[in-house]
């Protein structure tokens, strides 16, 4: 809880202390909410009882220091579909992006771009069946793990107003991570956000 207290703090100092370019209409700060899908692709697929696909919520604040640029903060919090063989899989990250914007001309839709950097944490207990003398045995273990990752990524928002934004995103991840555990993964988010 520690860390989601230091992310708010830090968006607020994003959002607030950062001095805009005088006379930018576009220099604006926003705050907002998204659902997100994550697919992962693991290293050993074969005999892996964990799920690839996870989905939860999202929350994001940040600042556009002009109309082509901005910088934001995130947290997730993801949870694997439900499965008969893994129990418990979470994956919390906290995320630090550049954002890229192209308006499309007269229209209230833009293309965005987005790179970042992301802290992602992952939890969960594994049931295994394993050959014993007695017949077949479950062994559980509980495993948890951080790892640093890059991502990149395209997507679009639609300015339903002057404050308020609907924005879909999908973005790459493409490194192996959680000791080579998982060789990449793909986010798909839906969400939207409010300016003030």
């Amino acid at each position: 809880m520690r860390i989601l207290y230091s992310l708010i703090i830090a968006a607020a100092v994003l959002m607030f202390a950062v001095p805009h370019p005088a006379g930018a209409q576009e220099s604006r700060s926003y705050a907002g909410l998204e659902y997100t899908s994550l697919r992962a692709d693991y290293a050993n697929s074969s005999g892996s009882s964990l799920d690839d696909s996870y989905g939860g919520l999202g929350v994001y604040a940040g600042a556009r220091f002009t109309d082509r640029f901005g910088a934001e903060l995130s947290y997730k919090r993801l949870e694997a579909d439900d499965s008969a063989t893994t129990a418990g899989v979470k994956l919390n990250s906290f995320g630090a992006d550049g954002l890229f914007f192209f308006p499309l001309s007269d229209s209230p839709v833009e293309a965005i771009v987005t790179a970042g950097i992301v802290r992602a944490s992952i939890e969960y207990q594994l049931t295994r069946i394993v050959p014993a003398r007695d017949g077949p045995l479950a062994v559980t273990s509980k495993v948890d793990d951080t790892d640093t990752l890059f991502r990149a990524g395209i997507g679009m928002q639609i300015n339903a107003s002057e404050n308020v934004g609907i924005r879909g995103l999908v973005r790459y991840y493409p490194q192996e991570s959680f000791d080579d555990t998982v060789k990449s993964a793909t986010e798909f988010t839906l969400g939207f956000n409010i300016s003030f």
